[in-house]
Formats: C-alpha cells, structure tokens, sequence
C-alpha cells in the first residue's frame, strides 16, 4: 500500500505482447483522474516478452508458460505490487494456478469483461460475439463464464477465425495500419452485424489495437477487455 497517496500500487503481469501491454498502460494513466503526476498512480510494470507462447502450449502442446508466469507475478509481488492484473486473455487459462502462488490478488480480464458486458450491454445477450486466440476459444474461458451469467454468446467460423487468427500475430509483428488482415476482419464483422450482431469483444488484448482501423457502423458496438480491466484496476487501486 501506498501509504501517502492512500492508494494500492498495482502491478501489470505484461510483455503479452508488449503492444498490449503499452495499450493497457495508456489506458491506466488516460483512466485516472489526476491533475498533477502526484495524483496519478504507482503502477508496477514486468514487460516479459520471453514468457512461452500461450497459444502454442494450448494448441499444439508446445512448453506450458506457467513457470514464467509465476516467475513474473513473484517479482512482481517482491517488488511491492498490493495486488495484479494480467493484461493477456489467453494467458488467463493459467489464473488459478499464478493466484495460487503469491500472496496478493490476481484481477481477471475474463471476469471484468463479462461483469461490464452483462451489466452494459444486457440488451445484446445472443447478439454478442467473441474474437479472440484460437486457444482461447478452445479453452472456453469465456464460454463458462458467460454462460455461469446466462448470457448467451456466438463464435467465428473456423474460416473466420483463422483471419483473427493471423490478425493477432500481425498486431504482434508490429502491424497495425498495415494489417494484411483488416479488409478480412471489416468483411467478417459486417457479415455478422447484417445478421444481427450487435456487440463484438475483442477478446485478446492485440485486437483493440485494430479498433481504430476498422470502419465503424452504428449497427454494432465494440468492447474492449484491456479497457475494462484497466478500469477495475484503477477502482481496486483506489479502494480503502
């Protein structure tokens, strides 16, 4: 704890990817409300872009992350962080097991996302729709945890989510405007907004770097997870 400023330092499990992280980051400072750097909170960051491929250790078996994961959530938490936030969907299938090994709270994306999205959007429960890593998908962690809400979402084709797919590892290599999959992805969401989709999730923490790029339309909604976990950290922070 903070003592003088009265806040909880946070600390940001990151490097996954590291454009990611600089956007969750963005998003905590853009999110407080301060007047001064004093007003602003200290927030602890372990960028490690070395922690193993989540998705290729869900998918094709490849070393599993964890051990780097609770590396990086130790330092973390030696380093005087009061509680974390992970800024990786994937990276979340592994949740239980990093909170198990330290001794501060671990935030999740995937609760944030569904507590905002049931409250914020309840009108689109069936006309939602989740982007996200093929590993994610797979592991079901946001099937289970909208369906525990009774708030019923749909997912790409295996087509679709190829070009998801190949869209993350492209905000990985650096490509944002230059995207080769973003005509793919305008195509794929306006198919599924002229079929009744209303709320898109971009559900690994590279896709609401492509948000901005995509053409809006005022049939749809897109909702950022990185946002709303930035949210409920800067509330955590703050909280006596």
């Amino acid at each position: 704890m903070n003592a003088e400023a009265g806040t909880k330092t946070i600390g940001v499990l990151g490097g996954m990817g590291p454009l990611a992280t600089v956007d969750f980051f963005q998003k905590l400072v853009a999110g407080t409300c301060a007047a001064s750097d004093q007003d602003h909170l200290h927030i602890l960051i372990n960028n490690n872009p070395k922690i193993p491929s989540r998705v290729q250790a869900i998918c094709s078996g490849a070393p599993s992350p964890l051990p780097a994961l609770v590396h990086s959530a130790l330092v973390l938490q030696r380093a005087g962080a009061d509680f974390l936030v992970m800024p990786c969907n994937t990276a979340h299938v592994w949740h239980e097991l990093i909170a198990k090994a330290i001794d501060i709270p671990l935030y999740s994306i995937i609760g944030s996302t569904v507590e905002a999205v049931t409250r914020d959007f309840a009108d689109c429960a069936g006309a939602t729709m989740l982007f996200a890593t093929q590993a994610t998908i797979a592991s079901g962690l946001y099937q289970r945890a909208f369906a525990l809400a009774e708030y019923p979402i749909r997912l790409p084709s295996e087509e679709e989510q190829g070009v998801v797919g190949n869209a993350i590892e492209g905000v990985k290599a650096g490509k944002l405007d230059n995207n080769e999959e973003l005509p793919a992805l305008h195509l794929i969401v306006q198919r599924h907004a002229a079929s009744g989709i209303r709320l898109f999730i971009a559900g690994c923490t590279e896709l609401p770097l492509l948000i901005p790029f995509l053409m809006a339309d005022n049939r749809y909604e897109w909702f950022d997870p990185t946002l709303a976990l930035a949210k409920l950290a800067i509330d955590k922070a703050n909280a006596n």
